[in-house]
């Protein structure tokens, strides 16, 4: 059972315009931290909640050029997929602040051609990638820190929509993404619809988030303004509510009331217009990831991904 959990969402797309005609890179992902009533981000953001197929690539690992050989024997060590194969001392003794979970790239072309894509994470590493990086830093040999983590990624846009892709449970979190009239990319050996990563970072959100009386504050300590926040209360059944926040477009300081909060955490009956749920929730949601740039299809694939 889920426990009562107050989630503020902070929506970020960025987006790469068409570099020459008939080519454009979408992408979306999201930062999860938590923070205490000051707003410091709180240590030890490095666990697993969300499994990956076996065939994502874990900490280090690079693309397969050519398909495995059948094996009869097992192998002396099984295969890593995890942040488990970053050294686990490692995670527990650096200071780790951010996952960065579940970005994907996207990519639209009308005909075949190959793109490099470089994600570099100063503050972070990359701890799980598919297709897998052609290079990649840190990596297995060198000294595992939380820092200066880049991957590089070389692949080849496809002119079609759909092909023999690994087998992923339609319920993974993973298999969202993959509902998206994208082209197929292919690295080496590996065949799939985006650019996926995951990885840990330490750096405090440029959003401050504190709370005072019952009292939330949410201030914006750079210049760029969120396209879109909202503050969303789960019950102990799952089940959630929101409240959109549509002054954090247009003010670096906005105040969210003890009486407002008390009315989001109150799911017997909605005692405030301003509070949705649902699929005029989920709506909203969809509607303001397009205003941003996604694509319908891509907006949908996000808000499943995260929906549970």
């Amino acid at each position: 059972m889920r426990s009562k959990t107050m989630i503020l969402s902070l929506l970020t797309v960025l987006l790469a315009g068409p570099s020459y005609a008939n080519y454009e890179a979408h992408e979306w992902g999201t930062f999860t931290s938590m923070v205490d009533s000051t707003g410091k981000t709180l240590n030890g953001m490095y666990h697993e909640d969300e499994p990956l197929p076996d065939f994502v690539h874990g900490f280090g690992e690079l693309r397969k050029e050519v398909k495995a050989p059948i094996v009869i024997r097992p192998p002396l060590k099984p295969p890593c997929h995890s942040k488990a194969c970053f050294d686990q001392d490692v995670l527990s003794s650096s200071m780790i602040t951010q996952k960065m979970e579940t970005p994907v790239i996207y990519f639209y072309a009308d005909k075949a051609q190959t793109v490099d894509v470089n994600v570099r994470f100063p503050e972070g590493i990359i701890t799980e990638t598919y297709p897998g990086p052609v290079e990649t830093f840190p990596s297995l040999k060198d000294p595992q820190v939380i820092g200066n983590g880049q991957s590089h990624f070389q692949v080849n846009i496809l002119n079609t929509k759909s092909g023999a892709i690994p087998y992923a449970e339609p319920q993974n979190i993973y298999a969202h993404a993959r509902l998206v009239n994208s082209n197929l990319v292919s690295s080496g050996a590996e065949l799939e619809k985006f650019i996926f990563y995951r990885g840990l970072g330490r750096f405090q959100p440029k959003i401050s988030i504190t709370s005072a009386q019952g009292n939330l504050k949410i201030s914006n300590l750079s210049k760029a303004r969120p396209q879109m926040a909202v503050l969303i209360d789960v019950d102990a059944q799952g089940n959630g509510q929101m409240l959109s926040l549509d002054s954090v477009k247009t003010k670096e300081e906005i105040l969210v009331s003890a009486k407002e909060i008390a009315q989001l955490k109150n799911h017997d009956q909605l005692s405030s217009p301003f509070i949705i749920k649902g699929e005029q929730a989920r709506g909203k949601i969809i509607d303001e990831l397009i205003v941003s740039g996604l694509f319908k299809d891509e907006a949908i694939a996000m808000v499943n991904t995260w929906e549970n």
